[in-house]
C-alpha cells in the first residue's frame, strides 16, 4: 500500500506529513507536482535547508518514486489519468479555507523572502485549491481539514487512522501534538 496526501497549497501539507510520520508511515520525503517531482533530503531539511532536488518526470514516473508502505504529497490535480494511476492508494485530501490560505501564502512569501506576482499568487491559491477540490468527489479518500489538525479534533484523527489501517494504532491527540510541535519544510513563525 502507498498514501498520498493530495493538498491545497498552505492548507497543512507538511503538518499532515508529519502527523504520518507519527503514526509509523515512512515519508518519501517526494514531493509531486505536475511535470515534475521534488526530492529533499531529510539531512538537510534538518539543518534548515527548503531546497530540494527537481526532477522533470510526468506523472506516472513521479509516482513510481514512492515505495511501497510510504508516503507522499502534492498539490495534483484531478483528472481521468491521475485518478487511474492512483487506484489503489490510500489518498488523503487536505484542504483548508480560502482566506487562510491566503493568509498563509503571504506570510510564507515575507518568510521565505519571495515575491510572486498576482498571476501566480491566484494559481497557487485560487486555480490548483479547485483542481484538488475536485478529489473530493472520489469516493476513495478521506477528506481532511486543516482546523482538525491544528484544532487537534481527536475523533477526525482517530477516522483517519481507521481508514490508514483499519485501526487506531496510535494516540490521536499526542501525535497531533508532536507534529505541530515538529519543524517542517513550510512551518509558519505562526506556529513556532
Amino acid at each position: 500500500m502507498r498514501y498520498f496526501i493530495i493538498s491545497q497549497p498552505k492548507a497543512g501539507t507538511y503538518l499532515c506529513a508529519n502527523l504520518l510520520k507519527e503514526f509509523g508511515l515512512p515519508f518519501s520525503n517526494i514531493h509531486i507536482s505536475t511535470g515534475k517531482y521534488v526530492i529533499y533530503n531529510p539531512e538537510e531539511v534538518a539543518k534548515g535547508s527548503k531546497k530540494g532536488e527537481s526532477i522533470n518526470a510526468n506523472f506516472d514516473e513521479s509516482v513510481k518514486t514512492c515505495k511501497d508502505g510510504h508516503f507522499t504529497v502534492g498539490h495534483i490535480s484531478h483528472d481521468r489519468k491521475t485518478v487511474q494511476t492512483l487506484k489503489g492508494w490510500k489518498k488523503i485530501v487536505l484542504v483548508r479555507d480560502l482566506e487562510e490560505r491566503q493568509e498563509s501564502f503571504k506570510r510564507w512569501q515575507e518568510e521565505a523572502h519571495r515575491k510572486w506576482s498576482e498571476s501566480a499568487q491566484a494559481r497557487y491559491t485560487k486555480q490548483i485549491p479547485k483542481y484538488v477540490m475536485d478529489w473530493t468527489k472520489e469516493p476513495d479518500i478521506f477528506l481532511l481539514d486543516f482546523k482538525d489538525m491544528i484544532e487537534i479534533n481527536t475523533r477526525r484523527l482517530d477516522e483517519l487512522q481507521l481508514y490508514l489501517f483499519d485501526d487506531i494504532k496510535h494516540e490521536s491527540k499526542q501525535c497531533m501534538q508532536r507534529a505541530i510541535d515538529a519543524d517542517s519544510l513550510t512551518k509558519s513563525s505562526k506556529r513556532k
